[in-house]
């Protein structure tokens, strides 16, 4: 695990990018709530990884900074197509390392591997990884708060992979 407290410019730059794909894509129904608070948590978890990549002296290629590249995994990191996944630590537990089936298939066509991660204010755990190979093996099951259950691949946090081993494993 890693933490990534993220400076006041770097949460400006999440709510800018935040901001215009929630204006492109808050009306539509999306796999999970399609709120302005989805969005920007998304985009802090993308800064936060960005930020760790680059850390360790690694080719970054960030292609969630450009709006006409939406289709595409969020980063190449070396050669190696990476989403991001963040929940805030709240929902950690019921909604943590999810993915719902229908989204695996779009997954697998544009990600190597998905990197989850939550956030508490402005600081950011990058847990661990999965191959989508890993999440397409766990039963689905029904996930979520009371108020919102849903179908999903969930990852047992013990099978999670190790960050360390990200870039060498891919």
């Amino acid at each position: 695990m890693v933490v990534i407290r993220l400076t006041q410019s770097q949460l400006d730059d999440a709510t800018a990018l935040a901001r215009a794909t929630h204006a492109k894509w808050g009306a539509r129904r999306g796999y999970y709530p399609n709120k302005f608070e989805t969005h920007l948590k998304g985009k802090m978890g993308e800064v936060a990884v960005e930020t760790w990549a680059v850390g360790l002296g690694r080719k970054v290629d960030s292609a969630f900074r450009d709006m006409s590249r939406e289709r595409e995994a969020d980063l190449v990191i070396d050669g190696k197509r990476v989403e991001v996944k963040t929940w805030d630590v709240t929902g950690w537990q019921e909604w943590g390392r999810c993915v719902r089936p229908p989204q695996v298939p779009q997954l697998r066509a544009k990600a190597d591997a998905v990197v989850w991660c939550y956030l508490e204010d402005a600081a950011v755990t990058i847990v661990g990884w999965s191959t989508l190979k890993d999440i397409e093996q766990v039963e689905v099951t029904v996930t979520g708060p009371t108020y919102n259950r849903l179908e999903n691949h969930q990852v047992p946090l013990d099978e999670v992979r190790d960050l360390g081993d990200l870039l060498t494993t891919l």
